[in-house]
């Protein structure tokens, strides 16, 4: 949908796996017609209200645990050298959580540098959160 928008609005964009969509570089005097059709899309296919919360505590708490449990055992089947033992506490995790530095087992996977099809199957096969965390 997202991705048809930008096309409907003259820029080839591509639909990643993730979700997310990716529009064609442009030339710099087309920047603000890029921007333009950014807003259009966006307003046509806003984001939906449970996305724009920040998560509740028990939202954290459920993070915490799939992090240090089942997301890390996930990254370390895939040889990732993940250490659990490492996490901060739950409560040093939840005053953190957004800010820049945050412990996530997912810091390992991008210091290691994947290429794109090397995320979206360490995405696929071990999601960044549990399903159904955020509402989804």
């Amino acid at each position: 949908m997202f991705a048809s928008c930008f096309e409907d609005q003259g820029f080839a964009a591509e639909a990643l796996p993730d979700g997310g969509v990716l529009p064609a570089q442009v030339p710099e005097e087309q920047d603000e017609a890029l921007f333009i059709a950014q807003y259009v899309c966006t307003a046509k296919y806003p984001i939906a209200e449970q996305y724009r919360q920040p998560p509740s505590e028990d939202q954290l708490r459920t993070l915490y645990e799939y992090y240090t449990g089942q997301l890390s055992d996930c990254l370390i089947a895939r040889g990732y050298a993940i250490d659990p033992s490492e996490a901060p506490s739950l409560a040093t995790f939840i005053e953190t959580y957004g800010k820049v530095g945050a412990w996530s087992p997912y810091a390992i996977v991008v210091e290691s540098n994947p290429t794109q099809d090397q995320w979206y199957e360490t995405e696929k096969a071990c999601p960044q959160s549990p399903p159904g965390l955020f509402g989804g």
